[in-house]
């Protein structure tokens, strides 16, 4: 018989080691030098026990292990050869990724120790007129996406892909390429025309690049979303009356005049209820709502309360550029204080994401909110105070046009007795239904 001496590649750490290898068994030993585990061997019940971040528990030549409460199944058993415990290099990956909590793997006759790798793999499928490129992955990894015509950008954050994938370009999807960065990869699509529809989306436990025949875009779904509510009353008039109720009134005769003309509403609230900022986007994005629309009533800073301001202004999702809507900005975010105290800071990588979101939508919805803004003004004979953007919480991770009207100013004697009014807010209803039709008309020319 002849034996085969060898040498196992471990990459571990960034180091590289050579572990000597007989018949494609390595040394439990050599291997502890590596790996730095711990072992304990019962020479009265034949066990051996690894501890690393779990323990293992092993016994020769019987291919069942435990891990933690676990119980597994090697291709190969552990084996005691002249008095040493052996295991076959073939059970590493499986038994270093128990022990460590590492994901190791073998490429080419190699084992590396991989960052926890949470990009497992990706198909593309062809179907008649569908081309589906599914990024399969482990956990909850957010991504962005841009693009136009033909050059597609998809970004996964904090994703460790498999080493060696293979991506071949099927249907409508010309070229593929991927790019694995510091903290992010970066998927780059060719699509054969640019008279194509491009959705990417998450599903269970993959990302979908979705490359279909373009269909005539129709808005059929829009969220309306009426400001503050609850224990969030909003800002308070001269006379008492409070923004949650006036917003409200609003959004229901709204929501009752698009209904009629045939649009599929979703509100974000029908009644004096507390709903936080977050739970909005929540809501309009998991009815892939084609427009968010989000109201409001305009306030004076109270530290300005002798200043008397009126008009309409609808904003859409981008930086503050004056100290107005700076202000307007701070005032409808502060509802974020009436949220649990207990909430987790939003990481600095969710505010870029926020941003990037609405970067796809930036044109349209400035073209909504200047359609709102004219028709508003038209019908109610309100000021026109203009058009202006600032980085409202509401209208962030809203993949859609989304702006945010403010239907006059409730700290302003006179508009706040308009706004009590109900036959003016169906005045301010109409103003804004005739707005979102127009930008729907000119919208759905393009496309």
């Amino acid at each position: 018989m002849v034996t085969l001496l060898l040498s196992l590649v471990i990459i571990y750490q960034g180091e590289r080691y050579e572990i000597p290898e007989v018949s494609g068994y390595v040394n439990v030993a050599d291997l502890q030098e590596v790996i730095g585990f711990s072992t304990r061997w019962d020479r009265e019940k034949k066990f051996l026990y690894i501890k690393k971040n779990m323990e293992l528990k092993l016994m020769p030549d019987n291919t069942f292990f435990e891990a933690g409460k676990e119980v597994y199944q090697l291709s190969k058993p552990m084996k005691l050869i002249e008095g040493k415990l052996m295991l076959h290099r073939e059970t590493l990956p499986e038994l270093l990724s128990l022990l460590t909590g590492e994901e190791f793997f073998e490429k080419g006759g190699t084992i590396y120790a991989g960052r926890n790798v949470n990009v497992l793999g990706v198909d593309i499928e062809e179907k008649k007129g569908v081309t589906k490129v599914k990024i399969k992955i482990k956990g909850n990894l957010r991504f962005y996406y841009e693009g136009k015509d033909t050059l597609w950008k998809l970004t996964i954050f904090d994703a460790v892909p498999t080493p060696g994938m293979v991506l071949i370009p099927k249907g409508f999807v010309k070229k593929v390429k991927m790019e694995e960065k510091e903290n992010y990869i970066l998927f780059t699509f060719v699509i054969k025309d640019g008279n194509k529809d491009v959705d990417v989306r998450k599903d269970k436990d993959a990302i979908i690049f979705e490359v279909k025949e373009r269909e005539k875009r129709e808005i059929k779904t829009i969220v309306i979303d009426a400001g503050h509510g609850g224990k969030d009353p909003g800002a308070i008039g001269p006379s008492g009356l409070k923004e949650k109720y006036v917003t409200l009134d609003v959004a229901k005769k709204l929501a009752a005049i698009l209904k009629r003309k045939g649009f599929n509403i979703i509100m974000t609230r029908t009644d004096d209820t507390f709903i936080p900022l977050k739970e909005r986007t929540r809501i309009a994005d998991e009815a892939r709502a084609d427009l968010f629309i989000s109201i409001h009533c305009n306030a004076v800073p109270k530290r300005k309360k002798k200043e008397v301001k009126k008009g309409v202004e609808v904003y859409f999702l981008s930086a503050a550029k004056t100290d107005w809507e700076r202000a307007v900005e701070a005032r409808e975010n502060s509802s974020i204080e009436f949220e649990k105290t207990n909430s987790v800071p939003v990481p600095e990588l969710e505010y870029i994401l926020w941003d990037l979101a609405q970067n796809i939508f930036l044109e349209e919805s400035s073209e909504l909110a200047i359609a709102i803004q004219e028709e508003l003004c038209k019908t109610t004979g309100l000021y026109n105070r203009g058009v202006k953007q600032a980085n409202f919480y509401v209208l962030r991770l809203n993949y859609m046009p989304a702006v945010l009207v403010e239907i006059g100013f409730i700290s302003n004697p006179h508009e706040a007795k308009l706004l009590k009014s109900s036959s003016f807010r169906e005045k301010i209803a109409e103003g804004i239904a005739r707005g979102i039709e127009r930008f729907i008309r000119e919208y759905e020319k393009k496309y």
